[in-house]
């Protein structure tokens, strides 16, 4: 599945497996019996350069860049871009998310005034309370199931 707005492309490796339990590379008919179902092996995403340099910041801090980059496109980008040395984490290199959220918040601001940039911003803006959220689930399943060992031992 890919989306244009966002930089994602997702790759899915499929392979089918027989009744016997041995993977086959032949061509999939169009109704397939429960049994020759696809089976998912691996889902690999690629994220564009932008994409990476956006910072995990606390949720509190991820409303205030949205609520900025609604009301002023790009101010919530700029001062995210701080957020990586700080309370940030991103998938890339501090300076370089430094430098790229620098970069798209300028892109932000000129193209502004052609709407483009505001819709960019905004969606900027999703992206940062999206990636929080993401964060705090996964950090609560996580200590879900390290409470789950520890009461199994």
């Amino acid at each position: 599945m890919a989306s244009a707005d966002s930089g994602v492309c997702e790759e899915v490796v499929v392979i089918q497996v027989s009744d016997a339990g041995s993977p086959s590379k032949k061509k999939y008919p169009r109704s397939l019996s429960r049994s020759d179902q696809p089976v998912v092996i691996n889902v690999r995403t690629k994220q564009s350069a932008f994409r990476l340099a956006v910072p995990c910041m606390p949720m509190p801090l991820a409303i205030v860049c949205c609520l900025l980059n609604i009301v002023g496109p790009g101010l919530g980008t700029f001062i995210s871009a701080f957020t990586v040395f700080c309370c940030g984490y991103t998938e890339t290199t501090p300076y370089k998310a430094f430098l790229w959220n620098v970069l798209a918040a300028f892109f932000q601001i000129i193209t502004f005034p052609v709407v483009v940039g505001w819709i960019w911003s905004i969606l900027w803006g999703m992206t940062f309370v999206t990636l929080s959220a993401d964060y705090a689930h996964e950090k609560e399943l996580h200590n879900k199931r390290s409470e789950m060992k520890e009461n199994l031992k």
